[in-house]
């Protein structure tokens, strides 16, 4: 992991220069193009979550608002179908968030509730709707924030955990003399350029997938990799006792709670498993089984005499990646 910084400003400076560029998702860009282009994508999103216009939402504009070509902030292909197949109760869900008259805590917590919304998507509409009152919480944001030093480990419900990051950003804005968007902007050039693991690292040499979220990611699309008849609930679900990395339903209703273990964790991630699995059963099942799925890329001695003691609920899988060359393209 990289030192923890303290000279915030300094790199601040870095950023400022006209040249310096950072990695989107559409690419290495001019920090400051974007920063421009994030402004004007807030305008237009403004409008269009207006309390007025949301009944008039189509589908089309919820496409819109989850891709990062026009939103400029995140991309959120996978969660697009189920908030577009749920377009009513995810409108519910963004008059919640912008009903300003209400508490911020208690906005964020209800409209969490709505199939498909997470902590992102949900603070990313506040940002689109209000930058200057309003910052994005997501797992890198999160991260950075940690390893810079500016938060510890965060507890409570989904709205307690909101307001710590929005009193964070808000004292590294006043001491930056920024706002929400440009520190933002700032945060994942920062993430990108300075934290990011060098590709000599020994974890990098040893893990077939560059990050966890890749993993996170195919399995949510190809469920029927981790076990036939399965159906995917959530990604990065979120809990009062942490994010589930994935949540699925079997062919029986019968909930399958996985954990992506990563390098050198351990017992820790079976504790997280059986952590998330009880608040499913408590939560969410109303009867129904709960198993765990625990999926590594290596042979932790430790861990599998873990699972032996609770094998009648839990599984270990263990993934690989092969490539295979052809002359003719892959279906996908």
């Amino acid at each position: 992991m990289a030192e923890i910084t303290k000279d915030i400003k300094s790199l601040f400076q870095e950023y400022e220069r006209p040249e310096t560029t950072v990695f989107a998702p559409i690419g290495n860009i001019n920090v400051h193009e974007w920063e421009k282009k994030r402004r004007e994508a807030c305008e237009k999103f403004r409008l269009l979550l207006a309390p007025e216009n949301i009944d008039k939402l189509t589908k089309d504009d919820v496409s819109d608002l989850l891709s990062f070509d026009k939103n400029q902030t995140m991309e959120v292909r996978r969660v697009t179908p189920r908030l577009v197949e749920n377009i009513e109760a995810f409108k519910g869900a963004i008059r919640t968030l912008i009903d300003e008259s209400r508490d911020i805590k208690e906005r964020l917590n209800e409209a969490l509730k709505a199939p498909g919304v997470g902590p992102a998507v949900a603070t990313m509409i506040l940002f689109l709707y209000n930058p200057e009152r309003y910052p994005v919480w997501s797992r890198p944001k999160e991260e950075i924030l940690k390893k810079i030093g500016a938060i510890d480990e965060l507890t409570g419900t989904p709205g307690d955990k909101y307001v710590k990051i929005t009193e964070t950003e808000k004292k590294l804005s006043s001491e930056l003399g920024v706002d929400f968007l440009k520190l933002d902007t700032f945060l994942w050039w920062l993430r990108q350029e300075k934290f990011q693991p060098t590709e000599e690292t020994e974890e990098t040499e040893r893990v077939p997938f560059k990050a966890e979220s890749e993993l996170r990611n195919y399995l949510s699309l190809h469920p029927e990799a981790i076990e036939k008849g399965l159906s995917l609930v959530d990604v990065e679900f979120q809990t009062d006792v942490g994010r589930i990395d994935l949540l699925y339903k079997d062919e029986n209703g019968n909930f399958i709670v996985v954990e992506l273990k990563k390098l050198r964790e351990g017992d820790r991630a079976l504790g997280q498993l059986l952590r998330y699995m009880g608040w499913v059963r408590e939560k969410m099942a109303k009867g129904r089984e709960v198993r765990g799925i625990l999926i590594t890329h290596e042979f932790d001695e430790n861990l599998d005499y873990a699972v032996k003691e609770v094998a009648d609920k839990v599984k270990l899988k263990y993934y690989a990646v092969r490539f295979e060359l052809s002359d003719t393209p892959f279906e996908v």
